[in-house]
């Protein structure tokens, strides 16, 4: 008798999930809809001992339900390569913590498990930093922790966003213009520039921003053929976060929104 197939994932609380649009419940439903068992895990189930990838592991049952989309088992020690499969699915920050796990699931690789994404490739392709790579597609970037430089990119270009490299969700993002650089985001937030313990800089990514909207994050044709907002800016809201539901081919020529994040 042939044995299932085991899919592990390492992700944030499953009880804490929006389901209308979670990616890594979708995924788990696929793959429980092809034969997988599933095994779930939170960092802090991960361990490495002797060079040797271990996890906490609990059985996971999900169920495409809003109210009950989650049924989980008794954890159980094992080594990560029992698992056929492993989705790194934790969201950011990507702090030292993240970075640390990924050495541990570079064993489990190294043992023969498929993890998804590679762990170097985690390290190595950082979400704002990794746009470095394609400056023909993007607007004019800075990356510093230098009020000096950033004070004069803002001179340059007149009006900026600026984001802060290990921010997530939208948080402490800024559209800054005529106002001093500086006390805006002392005074706004001191998680953009200083450290809480030393108050000492902290990089930022600055993008130029024409006049009017920004330009949208924009996907390949062949990608979407249907999106569904999910959220929309508020009134007098400089911010818009929208995540979008896409499915099947193209039927037009003209690229559609993927997600659009402004302030």
């Amino acid at each position: 008798m042939t044995r299932p197939k085991r899919l592990g994932v390492v992700m944030d609380p499953i009880g804490a999930i929006t389901y209308a649009k979670d990616s890594t419940l979708a995924m788990l439903l696929a793959a429980q809809a092809r034969g997988f068992t599933l095994s779930y895990l939170e960092l802090g189930d991960l361990a490495l001992r002797d060079g040797v990838a271990l996890g906490r592991m609990r059985p996971l049952t999900v169920r495409a339900d809003s109210a009950n989309w989650f049924t989980l088992g008794a954890p159980a020690p094992g080594a990560l390569s029992e698992l056929d499969c492993l989705l790194m699915r934790k969201d950011p920050p990507f702090d030292t913590e993240y970075i640390y796990s990924t050495y541990i699931l570079e064993r489990a690789e190294e043992a023969g498990v498929l993890v998804v994404n590679r762990p170097q490739g985690l390290r190595d392709m950082n979400e704002k930093v990794y746009t470095a790579w394609f400056p023909q597609c993007c607007a004019p970037t800075l990356i510093s922790r230098d009020m000096a430089d950033l004070g004069a990119f803002l001179r340059e270009h007149g009006k900026i966003v600026v984001k802060p490299l290990d921010g997530m969700g939208g948080r402490s993002i800024f559209v800054i213009g005529h106002r001093p650089l500086d006390d805006i985001l002392t005074r706004r937030t001191r998680y953009v520039i200083s450290d809480a313990r030393c108050f000492r800089p902290r990089p930022v990514v600055a993008v130029w921003t024409a006049p009017g909207p920004l330009s949208p994050l924009v996907a390949s044709r062949s990608l979407v053929a249907e999106a569904k907002s999910l959220r929309a800016p508020k009134a007098r809201e400089a911010k818009a976060s929208r995540a979008f539901v896409v499915s099947g081919p193209a039927t037009s020529t003209r690229s559609t929104r993927l997600r659009h994040e402004t302030r």
